[in-house]
């Protein structure tokens, strides 16, 4: 029987909205409440920088990925509801949502799996500990899903694909073969960031169901579902925990920088009126497609993202703490991250500290998002308030 538990570890953080609405002018302050003239400086960020990847929790994610990019091959398992169904009621269809689809062309396959795994261990690489996968043996009686497979739901405005599975129903029912469910996998492995996502059974709507129709006693066509059990997404992952000189945001990468206010001459006492981390070189439409956030909504304040300080960025015991919430702008047709309350605590750490950023919603999708330049820090500070 499978392992159906994971760890989980609840972190209660207190999180501080940070800055203002619009467009960004970084120039003296002018404010009569400020006695003393500001000034407005570059804080040097280490070159040292790089991205770490944390653990994440596929299980709990909402989207179910499906795709290849960056060399990973991303594939969701879908494991069947042990459930008693009348089998003169076939065909049977599994029928999925899709959220997102960035393929470059609808070519996929799907097959039934014939060894057993575990939830809690399962792996790209391996069913279950020590248990390797063997991909070309272990998915039998292979699908192919096209676009013919690809329906619209106008009540919904909605995409989805509609796959016969009555062949493997009837295998499970007659105890051919176990039922360790299917994978979903992509034919292509070639283009970059070539996704496709689909809702999971996490999703407040529109989960993966078993269909299949009856005749009521009024001789009417019904429509029956039937939940699916679980599913999830797993992924080639990268070798080491630590990306020198590369940043990518999500899905447990987070780009880790570290500031020194002494190299830039800024006193510990000095106070922070308004602080920036400006991205002159990222592809914004990754931004969107990726993470759904258009650079648009910042107006709104609809554009967030967690800045933390990294407490421990040992590999094997990655901590982030002083989480806040902070808002995204814009500075001069660049991205910009308003980092103004957080950098308030550097007081606290010798004036140095070590930060990393976070997607506001920091699910596992396995998308991350390319930063090509190291981006800028630019404050506004005013000299020692306290006289």
């Amino acid at each position: 029987m499978k392992k159906l538990i994971f760890s989980f570890f609840l972190v209660v953080i207190f999180i501080f909205s940070c800055g203002k609405k619009g467009p960004i002018e970084l120039s003296n302050y002018d404010d009569s409440n400020v006695k003393d003239a500001s000034s407005l400086t570059d804080i040097s960020l280490s070159d040292d920088f790089y991205t770490h990847r944390q653990k994440y929790e596929p299980s709990s994610s909402d989207e179910l990925w499906t795709g290849y990019s960056k060399n990973r091959n991303i594939k969701t398992i879908v494991e069947l509801s042990p459930v008693e169904i009348d089998l003169s009621n076939q065909p049977f269809y599994l029928k999925m949502y899709i959220k997102r689809d960035t393929l470059t062309f609808f070519d996929l396959s799907m097959g039934r799996i014939i060894e057993d795994w575990e939830l809690s261990e399962i792996t790209i690489d391996e069913r279950k500990e020590g248990e390797p996968w063997n991909w070309d043996t272990d998915v039998v009686d292979i699908k192919t899903i096209t676009d013919a497979n690809k329906y619209y739901d106008e009540d919904n405005d909605k995409y989805y694909i509609k796959i016969d599975i009555t062949d493997y129903i009837l295998s499970w029912d007659n105890e051919e073969i176990e039922n360790n469910g299917i994978v979903i996998y992509p034919n292509n492995t070639s283009n970059d960031y070539d996704f496709i996502s689909f809702y999971s059974k996490n999703a407040d709507s529109f989960k993966p169901k078993i269909i299949y129709e009856t005749l009521n006693t009024e001789n009417e066509t019904e429509i029956n579902e039937v939940d699916i059990y679980s599913d999830f997404h797993i992924a080639d992952t990268f070798s080491n925990n630590t990306y020198n000189n590369q940043l990518f945001l999500g899905d447990g990468y987070y780009p880790i920088f570290n500031v020194d206010f002494d190299l830039s001459n800024i006193d510990i006492k000095w106070e922070i009126l308004e602080g920036y981390l400006i991205f002159k070189n990222l592809d914004s439409s990754r931004l969107e497609n990726s993470f759904d956030i258009n650079l648009s909504d910042y107006e709104n304040g609809d554009v967030q993202f967690y800045i933390a300080r990294v407490k421990s960025d040992n590999p094997e015991d990655f901590i982030m703490d002083n989480f806040y919430l902070c808002d995204a702008e814009i500075f001069e047709g660049y991205f910009a991250l308003n980092i103004t309350e957080f950098l308030k605590i550097r007081s606290q750490y010798d004036n140095k500290l070590n930060f990393g950023i976070l997607p506001f919603r920091n699910l596992s999708k396995f998308r991350f998002l390319e930063i090509y330049d190291k981006p800028e820090l630019k404050i506004i500070y005013r000299e020692n308030p306290e006289g």
